[in-house]
């Protein structure tokens, strides 16, 4: 029913940079709006550096505790740059007001694009890093001056794809970007061909508001964060198919297939749809997330290079999503395999990097990423806990769960690998990834159930108070103990690994 590969080899866009050797003031084909756009560096259109700069949009102060309050309808304006995890970056560096600037020139420039009118070719001559010099045709959207700003060429170039990289709406934006570094210091936002008509936009405008609100269908208001990022995750994943181009395994490399288009339109992509999909969901109801761009090991994929160091210097992109306060991985991508693999949702931050490793630049240049935020150390895996039968209520992990057991003559169950509204209504199968927790000392209450709708998995009842002998054909791959002991009232359950069916019980010191 869903995708067979293992690890599914990922080929991130290029970014190619090329010095224009002269440019004038160019005149856009396309027409502008300025219904979204805020304030830009400099009063009255003026760009000659003395002009009066206006006040940079204050960053709000983010709330203490996360508080997802669900959309009736999504809103499809693009975030204000406030909003974004890059230029709140750059604001915070000791000179970032004219990184911040420029930042604002490209989001105003980019809510301008009208889908009412087309972006025409215009020749230019350019020079490459080699000095070779040869004439192409661009799809400039505008031209940008940084110089005024005082950035530097690679500066220029690290706000543009960090830009870039937190506005997957703007799908269109070119990974080509030139620049004129010898006369003006202005750089060309480009569009790609493909999207340089209005008409298409809008077609794809459509499609992808549609997708959308598909997701939101599967949302409710009485949610947990976790259960609404989890919920998305199952949704790209449910609603993507790696991109393989004709041969069925050589990536596909088309435009379409690494940006939101690849899910909007196709249900096809690699890993850039996967990651920018995810973002771009999370983004409409409130949750912050980033596109990451690294290397990642592959296993078991097709066409590896012969003359490669190891099966591990791939490009690759995933996520890294903020849910109650705290970050954590995702990689859809990886997530889509045969089954569902939900072990790809939150893995811990160092279990995570023994597979996947961001892109970083100790400069300013076009491998550029922004340092990333800090991550957590402990793995989620998703659980429904209810008391005496009562209302179900998703936790990241059994230990969330085990600190919301407040009622020691409580009967509580909780649900292993449990569905979202996604799985049920697609009918997915989920992989038993391992469950665990790391408590040191359980929480009292009269009765702790582990269930799991899943042949062969009989529920595992954990008699806290009494601590009598329990014995579960629950396998360590579905709940396992992380610490050395875990005891109540002085018994600790036990498990042994060794065994392929695992019993686990309580015993005395």
């Amino acid at each position: 029913m869903r995708k067979t590969v293992r690890k599914i080899c990922c080929i991130l866009t290029a970014f190619t940079l090329l010095g224009l050797t002269a440019c004038t003031d160019l005149t856009v084909g396309g027409g502008f709006s300025s219904g979204n756009q805020i304030a830009n560096g400099t009063t009255g259109g003026s760009s000659d550096g003395n002009a009066t700069l206006t006040p940079l949009p204050e960053i709000p102060e983010a709330p203490e505790e996360e508080n997802i309050v669900l959309p009736e309808t999504l809103d499809f304006t693009p975030r204000e740059v406030t909003s974004q995890y890059g230029y709140r970056y750059f604001a915070g560096l000791q000179d970032g007001e004219k990184f911040c600037r420029f930042y604002i020139d490209l989001y105003n420039a980019c809510c301008g694009l009208s889908t009412e009118k087309d972006v025409l070719p215009i020749k230019q001559t350019v020079q490459d890093k080699d000095k070779n010099q040869y004439e192409v045709e661009l799809y400039i959207v505008k031209t940008l001056a940084y110089g005024k700003y005082g950035l530097t060429d690679n500066e220029a170039v690290a706000v543009w794809k960090t830009f870039r990289a937190e506005y997957p709406e703007f799908y269109w934006i070119d990974n080509e970007v030139t620049y004129d570094n010898q006369v003006n210091y202005t750089l060309n936002l480009q569009i790609f061909e493909e999207y340089a008509t209005g008409a298409r936009r809008a077609a794809i405008k459509t499609a992808l508001e549609a997708k959308a609100n598909g997701c939101l269908d599967y949302l409710s208001e009485n949610m947990t964060a976790t259960e609404m990022a989890l919920t998305i995750y199952d949704y790209v994943i449910t609603s993507l198919q790696y991109a393989y181009k004709d041969d069925g395994e050589t990536p596909e490399d088309a435009i379409w297939a690494h940006n939101v288009v690849g899910m909007a339109e196709s249900g096809e992509g690699v890993c850039e749809t996967y990651a920018k999909s995810f973002e771009y969901l999370c983004s409409l109801i409130g949750i912050d997330s980033l596109t990451v761009g690294g290397k990642a090991e592959q296993t078991g994929v097709k066409n590896i290079p012969e003359d490669a160091e190891k099966a591990a210097a791939y490009g690759h992109a995933w996520n890294v999503v903020k849910i109650d306060g705290v970050w954590y991985n995702v990689d859809a991508t990886w997530g889509d395999q045969s089954t569902l693999y939900r072990e790809w949702f939150g893995k811990g931050a160092t279990e995570f990097a023994t597979t996947h490793v961001a892109d970083t630049s100790t400069d300013l240049s076009s491998i550029w990423q922004y340092p990333l935020p800090t991550l957590s150390e402990k793995t989620l895996s998703p659980v429904r806990m209810s008391e005496s039968d009562g209302e179900e209520k998703m936790y990241g992990c059994i230990d969330y769960a085990f600190a919301d057991i407040t009622n020691e003559q409580g009967e509580y169950t909780i649900t292993l690998h449990p569905d979202t509204s996604v799985t049920e209504d697609r009918e997915t199968k989920i992989y038993l990834s391992k469950v665990s927790f790391e408590t040191g000392v359980l929480p009292k209450a009269a009765l702790i159930k582990f269930v799991g709708d899943y042949e062969n998995l009989r529920p595992l009842d954990m008699h806290t108070e009494n601590a009598v002998t329990l014995w579960s054909d629950i396998r360590l791959q579905d709940i396992a103990w992380t610490c050395p002991s875990i005891d109540k009232n002085g018994y600790a359950i036990t498990g042994n690994s060794r065994s392929s069916y695992n019993k686990i019980k309580c015993v005395n010191f």
